[in-house]
């Protein structure tokens, strides 16, 4: 009988922690694009200082001058390094002193300079990357 009992017990654990690790997913989604204003889009045109190819998403880092010659840092986030690299991109896509042009969403509340990128209108060194990579051919 208390074979029987540590059984019950051990399968009731195992479905709390199933249950806890699944709702634990759920709450740790971010939902990042709900901090981006993608209803007014700017286009911002720089240079690269850093790419990084790495989950949870890309991010290409480049200065933009601005009007007073000021040199402002932007970080452009992109779709997840597996999406991109199933298209042709890799870590070699863009590199440091690339020019570029970036159309995105800036952050709703302009905490920091950063832009929910639109990965089909990123050009690097005047030619159109799109989703389809080096290539630059569109779906």
């Amino acid at each position: 009988m208390r074979r029987f009992t540590m059984r019950k017990n051990s399968w009731r654990i195992l479905v709390v922690a199933v249950s806890l690790i699944g709702v634990s997913e759920v709450l740790s989604a971010h939902h990042a694009g709900a901090n981006y204003d993608r209803e007014h889009l700017i286009t911002l045109s720089g240079t690269v200082t850093g790419f990084v190819f790495a989950n949870p998403h890309t991010q290409i880092l480049f200065d933009v001058e601005d009007a007073q010659g000021n040199i402002v840092k932007w970080i452009g986030v992109g779709d997840p390094p597996g999406r991109l690299y199933k298209v042709g991109w890799t870590k070699n896509t863009i590199k440091v002193g690339d020019k570029i042009t970036v159309t995105g969403g800036p952050r709703i509340d302009g905490s920091s300079k950063e832009l929910d990128m639109r990965n089909d209108q990123l050009i690097v060194n005047g030619k159109k990357l799109g989703e389809r990579g080096p290539q630059g051919e569109n779906q």
